[in-house]
């Protein structure tokens, strides 16, 4: 495995969504992107890709924006991680939170705690992202192997 970072910016594609807070982990990605001075690159993974560095001395990183929708995003994921040779422990998926005050940034290992109303649309979303079923049931990136998640408001 690599010392590579696959960081996800998840959200959902098309001019409707533009601009929307369900994209901002796209839009963050956009925003890092430029800094790196970088543009995206359609990826065989379904993906829009930008390799490189965070800074100076940085560590190597793959932005990536999947062309799907959230909930079935696990596909382009999962064939980036393997392309590149990114272990779970490596990729970061970032994406929106509306459970969290506005402006606020939160990392999290694996999977959190969910509500029960929520938690039929988590194990659709983790089964789509390809993540291993959890021994207690339910599906998620359990332990300290899992990927972690940066929740963005």
């Amino acid at each position: 495995m690599t010392d590579t970072w696959l960081i996800v910016g998840l959200g959902n594609p098309g001019p409707q969504y533009q601009g929307n807070r369900h994209n901002v982990g796209q839009m963050v990605l956009d925003e890092l992107a430029a800094r790196m001075g970088s543009g995206f690159k359609t990826h065989k993974a379904r993906a829009q890709v930008v390799e490189g560095r965070l800074g100076i001395g940085g560590p190597r990183v793959v932005l990536a924006k999947p062309m799907s929708y959230m909930n079935v995003s696990g596909g382009p994921v999962s064939a980036l991680a393997n392309f590149y040779g990114i272990a779970p422990d490596h990729v970061v998926a970032l994406h929106d939170e509306i459970d969290i005050p506005f402006n606020t940034v939160k990392l999290k290992l694996g999977r959190g705690r969910r509500r029960p109303q929520r938690a039929a649309g988590h194990f659709q979303g983790a089964r789509h992202q390809g993540l291993p079923p959890r021994p207690g049931g339910g599906w998620a990136a359990a332990g300290p192997d899992g990927h972690r998640r940066l929740r963005a408001a």
